[in-house]
Parts: structure tokens; sequence; C-alpha cells
């Protein structure tokens, strides 16, 4: 046997279920409303867990995903009882909604800022509009910053999948990707959602990466992506000079020297214990001044 049909198992009442090593497919939900099943062993043969696998399947607390799986498929385990995954592959692509309404996400969501199991960023719970994603992640799963209001994330070298719908519905219009990135899912980066219509459209959007990459790649999809190549062109600018910070009962005056070659500026503070956060962004040259309140 090297298939196992759509829905083979649907609806039954098993409680475990060994995949032999000689299965290569699965049909999408063959395992799912399997209410009873727990256990889960999955063979060397297959490669993909496909759409509602194990949807429904409420008595699955744990998996252990071994490294011949390479994709895992929306809603795989939509609403199962999944609180604890093992990645043996950090490199598989997690497509979106794959862990929708599952302990896995809801026991977390009132913890951290972000999800990271085995160096896959799952999900992010942060209210931050700018927010830098941490050293050491490799993976960014899909819906994993999916419909947060953001406006700048900083991707470290080292990510190497951005999983579908990643950044989708945000609200970004720009985002640097590192060489390191060789996946990026479908409509993962630039595209929202027209509740008229009920579709997705992309949007205007900037992609500043590598030539020859997967984000020049990815740019090439869409007319409403410009690609700026990172390597094409290397500028270096003189360093801005403040002249002079007055208080007002508006906020704070900046007044600073013009740095020849600029084509806007980007203001950032402090607190004395927190870190530096945007917060104003000068698209037009301001000579001299500009009022951060």
């Amino acid at each position: 046997m090297i298939n196992i049909g759509q829905g083979a198992f649907s609806g039954t009442a098993i409680t475990s279920i060994t995949i032999p090593d000689s299965v290569i497919s699965l049909g999408d939900g063959v395992f799912s409303s399997c209410f009873d099943l727990t256990q889960v062993n999955i063979g060397s043969g297959l490669t993909t867990i496909p759409r509602f696998s194990f949807y429904y399947c409420s008595s699955l607390e744990s998996i252990t995903i071994p490294a011949n799986i390479t994709l895992i498929e929306d809603s795989a385990f939509d609403r199962s009882g999944l609180s604890s995954i093992v990645f043996k592959n950090t490199s598989v692509e997690i497509d979106d909604d794959v862990f929708f309404l599952t302990p896995l996400l809801n026991n977390a969501s009132t913890a951290e800022d972000f999800l990271i199991i085995d160096n896959i960023l799952i999900c992010y719970y942060g209210q931050d509009s700018s927010v830098t994603i941490p050293d050491g992640i490799v993976n960014i799963a899909g819906g994993a910053f999916s419909g947060h209001d953001l406006e700048e994330i900083i991707i470290p070298d080292g990510v190497t999948i951005i999983g579908s719908y990643a950044f989708y519905k945000t609200g970004l219009t720009s985002i640097t990707i590192p060489k390191s990135v060789v996946k990026i899912g479908v409509a993962a980066i630039g595209y929202d959602y027209s509740v008229e219509s009920e579709t997705e459209f992309a949007v205007e959007y900037t992609i500043y990466g590598y030539t020859g990459t997967a984000a020049e790649t990815y740019a090439a999809t869409s007319d409403k992506f410009t690609f700026v190549a990172l390597d094409k062109t290397t500028v270096t600018l003189d360093t801005g000079k403040i002249s002079s910070l007055t208080n007002t009962s508006s906020g704070i005056k900046i007044k600073w020297t013009a740095v020849s070659g600029a084509d806007g500026y980007y203001i950032y503070r402090k607190t004395s214990s927190g870190s530096y956060k945007k917060i104003k962004t000068i698209t037009s040259i301001m000579f001299l001044k500009s009022l951060c309140k």
C-alpha cells in the first residue's frame, strides 16, 4: 500500500495509528474527526501532511513530526487537542492555520510575545508595531503575524523559510528579506483582504533583498511589488547631527543638519530601561526640523 485515500479513516473510533513506511501519500482529511485518536506514528515514506489530516481529533494531544516531512498543509491539525509537538526537521514548511483553535496556540497566548518550538516561530502574540524576530529562528510558520498591525519587521539572517500568509494583512508596506531565506510561501508578504469581495489582493509593496534569491523571485509574482536589490549599490551617507532639542507643550522639537543624499529620516526614541522604537518616519526631505509628539 502506497496511498491512503481522502477521508479513509474519517469519523472512525480508532485510538492509534502507525502509518507504514511504504505509504508515500495521504488524502485530505484522512483522519479527520477521529475523536478517540491519541497516538500517531508517521512512517518514513511520507513528505507531506495534507489539509485537514487530523482536523477535530480532539484527543490527540502530542505528536512528533519526523525529518522526512517537508510540508504541513493548511488546517492539518485544526481544532485538534494538540498541546505539544516536536519537529525533527526545522526546515518543514508550515502553511496557514495548521494549528488553528488548538491548545498549542491558545495556552501560549498569555505567555511570551512569541511561540517558538524547535527554532520555528509558530505565532506572534505581542502588541508592538515594531518587531524584531529573535536570533536563532530558522523558520517563520504560515500565518505567524497574520492580522497584526505592524509598522516594521526585522528578520534576522539565518531564517530560511517564510510560510504562507506569514505577514498577511499586517499593514506593512516594505520588508527586508535576508539572503538566507530560500522559500517564501503563497501570499506571505504584501497581501490584504477585501471584506466586500471576500478576496485577497496584493498591495503596493517594496521588497528589499538580494539578486538571485527567494526575495527577488517572490517580488516578481505581482506587479504591485517593487524589488530593491541590496547588493547592487552601496551608498554611505554622512552621520546626521542634532543641533538642538527643545521641550514644547506638544512634544519635543528636534533640529538637525541635513544629510546630503538622504531622501528621508527615521526617528527613534527609548526610555532609560527600554529599547529603541521608531516613532516617526520623514518620507520627504524636511531640512533642519521635525516635531515628535
